[in-house]
């Protein structure tokens, strides 16, 4: 299947296994979080994402979550303590949001000061759908 596809054992092994101590975790997809509120793993109206991450973030903490792959489920929502970004660049529709994450980083206290979703000037180099081959 695809190349971040994994069965349920394999996840659960490797949510296990993240080592302590980093700051941010990058993943291809969301983690899960059953909740009404919860947005960034809905794909029509169901909740996709990874429910092993999920258990992992609330006992290491990380000061951010990146991840994306759920289109639909843009934004930026807390799991515990850890805010938890979904920056898929493109919508539902493969069409480009031409927004990003912007991290406000405090190089002495090593520590984020501020997440914001900030639109960006579309720029044609930075994108292609592909509909000139």
């Amino acid at each position: 299947m695809w190349p971040f596809f994994k069965p349920n054992f394999r996840l659960r092994v490797l949510a296990e296994n993240i080592p302590r101590g980093h700051d941010i975790w990058t993943f291809h997809g969301p983690p899960a979080v059953y909740d009404s509120g919860y947005v960034l793993d809905l794909v029509r109206g169901k909740h996709v994402g990874n429910q092993f991450v999920t258990e992992s973030i609330f006992d290491l903490e990380p000061q951010l979550v990146v991840c994306g792959h759920i289109h639909e489920g843009f934004g930026i929502e807390q799991i515990g303590s850890s805010p938890v970004a979904n920056v898929a660049f493109v919508d539902e529709h493969y069409r480009p949001r031409f927004q990003h994450l912007e991290i406000e980083w405090d190089e002495d206290s090593r520590k984020i000061r501020e997440l914001t979703i900030a639109k960006a000037t579309p720029d044609p180099r930075l994108w292609s759908d592909c509909s000139h081959l």
